[in-house]
């Protein structure tokens, strides 16, 4: 009788997360004005996207604990066919003079990925992107999943921060916050 090879257990490490950094003390958390700061500036933005106002959104934070560069995603469900979710998106963006050249589509998303420079409070450049998830057909009812994501540079050494917002370029300068935004 021959006896199976048994594998032995390897431990994996754990991946370094803004989270678990934070948790780990390998970074500092946010001053009580930035997140003041980013709540503010977030808010100023996504309390004027469609329908949210009629909903109850979820949220997040995260930035750099040597600036008041940031990042926010809000989430909600509207429940309207997809093609009126997706005008009032595009009356917001000119509107809110956002800056893009097309949608990207496949089904069931459609990514609207807009920028602006803003100089409302402090100059700065904001990159927003936008996901709109149709569930409607799974659900048999109107039901449009919208993810905003926003990030908000005004240092001009983290203009890399908008093409990677989870990724802060001074290590061990990373916070997160969660938080429900209603």
């Amino acid at each position: 009788m021959t006896q199976a090879a048994i594998p032995t257990e390897t431990p994996i490490a754990p991946t370094s997360t803004p989270e678990n950094a934070l948790s780990n003390g390998q970074a500092s958390p946010p001053s009580a004005d930035q997140l003041e700061y980013a709540m503010a500036v977030a808010q100023n933005i996504y309390t004027l996207f469609p329908y949210i106002n009629s909903t109850t959104p979820y949220g997040e934070y995260s930035g750099c604990t040597e600036n008041y560069d940031f990042h926010n995603f809000v989430s909600y469900v509207v429940p309207l066919p997809i093609e009126t979710v997706g005008t009032a998106f595009l009356t917001y963006f000119s509107t809110e003079k956002w800056e893009f050249t097309e949608a990207a589509s496949e089904f069931p998303r459609t990514t609207y990925d807009v920028y602006r420079i803003s100089s409302k409070v402090e100059p700065s450049f904001e990159r927003l992107n936008v996901i709109l998830t149709d569930e409607s057909t799974l659900r048999g009812e109107d039901h449009i999943d919208v993810r905003a994501e926003l990030t908000h540079v005004e240092t001009k050494e983290n203009f890399r921060y908008l093409v990677d917002p989870l990724t802060c370029y001074n290590k061990g300068a990373w916070w997160l916050w969660i938080r429900l935004t209603k």
